[in-house]
């Protein structure tokens, strides 16, 4: 069996196919001959166990094998598309293989059904007080339809109060969501539609720099419009329901279109933008783990933007620290990098050594007097609030901008 080196994520096709292997790989060469001049599919190999099958196709750069090959992973529950190399990587190379993929599942599904579908999304009741924004009107992202609901959810906040009797209050903007995903069956068109979900949670997060989530998953539209209440069942304060306490509003800004494209034809970038939002949702409870999400997200288009090394042994590329920090220069002032200058490290610390470096070790506490110094709660509040903007500005440029070919890591 040939020894590969590294593996890139393409695209997913939600289903199960394994009886239909040579539609998909059909599908595949089809968008082979139809997107590329220089690119072909190659002689194939096939490796079956009792829960998947893998399909191996040579990739052919003007006729010579690339040293790049297109790996289908067939599962009961959807298909892995994968390059997978034996040499360094070639970025011009794995953007032509990222459209094919990418166009391949189109073709293969083109023969199904449009599943119409809506779902909810929102604020995490977790988060800072007055970070909510309320859309001023109905917007369109890509293929979805977004419809601010003009009565705000009241929910409470159980976990910045540590207490069995008092909770804090939360007024949640809620928008209405419709959108459209072509599939054989509702399961895969779900699948689909929570990929789509979940990137546009992704730029949200980044427009209104708080937490998107999904909070009522995609149902199909003839199942009748999903109804919103105004609290939670269990939840009752009516005084506090009839409460609006939501003052920003957000006309949502031209770059998300931008973004959609590129988040949804780019898989790495998709990785990125799925990074930054994990690290949203972590900030609340584990500041230390969100902050390994941020300087993943900013580490994985450093990589993309600057040339680094990569080990003989593993593929695993060298000087990400220095990538790291080049990439954060770009959109941080000299104060800002000297303030985050340390957090690479301390995210090492924590992936390496198990290191926290917030308050999850004294949670609810404060620290005062001659222990104020040491106050952990600095790092939740000031270190990773600017790496999150740092990775936002960062994310949202790469998303925005065509990104040139990498430049070595300036000195």
């Amino acid at each position: 069996m040939q020894e590969y080196i590294w593996e890139e994520h393409l695209a997913d096709l939600p289903g199960n196919w394994m009886g239909d292997i040579d539609k998909l790989d059909n599908a595949l060469k089809r968008a082979f001959t139809e997107l590329s001049s220089r690119l072909l599919p190659g002689r194939a190999r096939y490796s079956r166990t009792t829960d998947h099958t893998i399909l191996v196709r040579k990739v052919t750069n003007q006729g010579k094998e690339s040293g790049t090959d297109i790996a289908l992973l067939f599962t009961s529950q959807l298909v892995k598309i994968l390059a997978i190399g034996t040499n360094e990587r070639d970025t011009d190379l794995l953007q032509e293989l990222n459209e094919v993929a990418r166009t391949a599942t189109l073709y293969a599904r083109e023969n199904g059904r449009n599943y119409p579908w809506q779902a909810i999304i929102g604020p995490s009741a977790e988060r800072a007080m007055g970070a909510e924004a309320r859309l001023t009107k109905p917007a369109k992202v890509g293929t979805l339809n977004l419809s601010p609901i003009e009565k705000p959810y009241a929910e409470p906040d159980t976990y910045s109060v540590r207490s069995l009797t008092a909770f804090n209050h939360q007024t949640t903007p809620i928008i209405r969501v419709h959108g459209e995903s072509r599939s054989y069956s509702w399961d895969s068109a779900l699948l689909i539609a929570t990929r789509d979900l979940r990137t546009l949670c992704g730029l949200l997060s980044i427009a209104m720099d708080a937490p998107i989530l999904i909070r009522h998953q995609a149902q199909p539209l003839e199942f009748g419009e999903i109804y919103v209440p105004g609290s939670p069942h269990w939840y009752r304060n009516p005084e506090e329901e009839q409460s609006d306490t939501i003052t920003r509003t957000l006309s949502l800004p031209d770059w998300v279109n931008n973004a959609w494209n590129a988040a949804n034809s780019t898989s790495w970038l998709q990785q990125s933008l799925d990074v930054f939002l994990e690290g949203m949702y972590a900030s609340w409870r584990q500041p230390s783990l969100a902050a390994v999400s941020f300087v993943a997200s900013i580490e994985s288009i450093a990589t993309r933007q600057f040339k680094t090394e990569h080990c003989s042994c593993c593929g695993s590329p060298k000087d990400l620290r220095r990538a790291f920090e080049a990439a954060l220069q770009e959109v941080v002032d000299a104060v800002e990098f000297e303030a985050l200058r340390h957090v690479y490290a301390s995210r090492s610390k924590t992936v390496h050594r198990g290191v926290l470096h917030g308050p999850e070790g004294t949670p609810g506490a404060r620290y005062f007097g001659l222990l104020a110094f040491n106050d952990p709660t600095v790092f939740e509040a000031e270190t990773l609030t600017r790496l999150r903007h740092a990775a936002a500005r960062l994310l949202q440029r790469t998303l925005t901008t065509k990104m040139g070919t990498r430049i070595p890591i300036p000195d």
